[in-house]
């Protein structure tokens, strides 16, 4: 039996007993499981949840002991945002079983503030959040939210509207794990808002960047921008991300055979940007994979099954792609493996790359290093 299995069935069994009110959900916690079925809550899809989901969200982080609060299936209609600022938990039964519909400016899901800094421990774990609106508002905003934060198997929908589904501000040691992103922006259309948006945001004490944020297994299909690291909209100040790591993301669109226009997975906004671990990640249909800027970014194993571009070095240098592997096919050509562009100014290196076909489908040098800034190891 593999671990990842024993760790849902002990999962399973928690929640099984937090159910009958012996455990809460989160790691170590003893407090009984609130369930917002006690405050009014109906998941009919038409009600607004909004005041019975607040007070049971409320009780649920009042004290010293916070309690997890459990949605049950169902399908939620909200108002405004539920918001809080102390550790909190938020569980469903299950992604596409608990449904939050997002309100159409404003987010799901508000917590923290960036007036100061939040206590560690914030969980929101199994459910889907829904749009069908284009907004500056994501569906779920995470401000300057302490240490040790979590979301994990939750789902966004955002039904082709251009808007955020994750923005993370300014945060200190959080994940983002085993999420599904589908229907992000307009087709063929360059998109404002990514699916997730890491945002590095000027605090009232002058500090405010990114450290240590994990993004991993998540899928991002019909998207028009997967990740962004900085907000190309930026409403402030912005500082610096340090250390993110990507690790094993999937993005497929599979609308039309051959790369989306526009489309692109991951991509940095800014030169201050340091120190990005990309590992495995796959691109099928999209223009480019991975659009860097900034100093010390780390690409291993990336695959690429039809692209223009599978990763753009736009600004700085100290960058490294190993393992590159280009599988391109009659109707979902590679372009252009490594672009390597003008901006780039430090030495960067390409190591082990491989083509399964050749050149066949490689319609471009799989290489452009406009600046000779690439030094080229072949497998």
């Amino acid at each position: 039996m593999n671990d990842d299995l024993v760790d849902r069935l002990l999962e399973w069994g928690r929640m099984a007993l937090s159910r009958r009110g012996f455990i809460g959900l989160g790691a170590g916690a003893t407090a009984a499981l609130l369930d917002s079925r006690d405050f009014g809550s109906v998941g009919d899809a038409r009600k607004d949840e909004h005041p019975a989901l607040q007070a049971a969200l409320d009780r649920a982080v009042a004290g010293p002991s916070p309690r997890p609060l459990l949605i049950p299936a169902g399908t939620y209609q909200l108002s405004k945002p539920l918001q809080a600022t102390g550790p909190l938990e938020i569980r469903g039964d299950g992604p596409e079983r608990t449904v939050l519909l997002a309100p159409p400016h404003s987010p799901a899901i508000s917590v923290g503030t960036l007036s100061h800094g939040q206590p560690s421990g914030m969980v929101l774990r199994d459910f889907t959040v829904r749009s069908s609106s284009t907004s500056r508002e994501p569906m779920v905003d995470i401000r300057q939210y302490g240490r040790k934060w979590i979301v994990d198997r939750v789902n966004f929908d955002a039904a082709f509207g251009d808007r955020t589904g994750i923005r993370v501000w300014s945060s200190w040691v959080g994940s983002i794990r085993d999420c599904s992103f589908y229907r992000f922006g307009v087709e063929g259309v360059r998109a404002e808002r990514a699916a997730i948006v890491v945002k590095p945001q000027s605090l009232p004490t002058g500090n405010g960047p990114i450290n240590n944020v994990a993004i991993s297994d998540c899928a991002f299909e019909r998207v028009q921008a997967g990740i962004d690291l900085h907000d190309l909209e930026e409403t402030g100040k912005s500082t610096v991300i340090h250390a993110v790591e990507i690790r094993n993301p999937r993005f497929k669109n599979s609308s039309v055979k051959g790369p989306v226009a526009n489309s692109i997975g991951i991509r940095a906004n800014s030169t201050s940007t340091f120190n990005v671990v990309v590992t495995a990640p796959f691109f099928e249909d999209f223009a480019i994979g991975v659009s860097v800027r900034g100093w010390g970014w780390a690409i291993t194993s990336p695959f690429a099954q039809s692209a223009d571009t599978v990763v753009e070095l736009v600004t700085g240098g100290g960058h490294s792609i190993t393992g590159l592997v280009l599988d391109g096919a009659a109707a979902n050509a590679i372009g252009t493996g490594v672009r390597c562009r003008s901006g780039v100014t430090g030495r960067c290196e390409l190591h082990l790359w491989k083509s399964l076909h050749g050149r066949k489908y490689l319609t471009h040098p799989w290489v452009d290093d406009t600046k000779g800034k690439l030094v080229v190891i072949p497998a």
